[in-house]
């Protein structure tokens, strides 16, 4: 069973429609964790005993980005003008890199796509360390198309 390391993911940025995505993967990544947390609601009454129950409920889905400082990287001014102007982006966070002409070379690759905004930006500047810039993204109600939530994207593979 092969595994993949960080190395072999992406996260990439759609810079077409989203009927017709053009996905541009974020070379300038250095780390991409995705959370997701499920809200616990009591479901009590009198028949549990002496045993709370739940019910799941909203899902909070957040994904953490570190990226290289590179203010001439299309993806990097992409990113920082959606914090500043508050518009959002279309991501796919996915377990395979290889991107060629939009599609994924070999194996399936399967993420999660979401439509998002920028949620936090921290500038780091360290004295002996390269800069580097975090981002924090979540799903937020996109105007054009509001039914779309996060959801499971799988992106067939060519062949080798």
């Amino acid at each position: 069973m092969a595994t993949n390391t960080g190395r072999d993911c992406t996260l990439n940025i759609n810079t077409g429609t989203f009927a017709v995505p053009t996905w541009t993967p974020v070379t300038i990544a250095k780390d991409v964790s995705v959370s997701r947390s499920v809200d616990k609601l009591e479901d009590n009454c009198r028949s549990n005993g002496a045993y709370k129950q739940y019910l799941p409920g909203m899902i909070d889905l957040s994904v953490d980005l570190e990226v290289c400082h590179s203010n001439t990287d299309t993806n990097w001014v992409l990113i920082e003008n959606a914090i500043l102007n508050g518009t959002t982006l279309d991501i796919a966070i996915l377990d395979n890199t290889a991107i060629a002409a939009n599609m994924l070379v070999g194996t399936d690759a399967i993420g999660i796509r979401m439509v998002c905004n920028v949620f936090e930006c921290e500038n780091s500047q360290p004295l002996e360390d390269p800069l580097s810039d975090s981002y924090t993204f979540a799903p937020t109600a996109d105007l054009v198309s509001p039914e779309v939530g996060p959801a499971r994207l799988t992106i067939a593979g060519t062949g080798v």
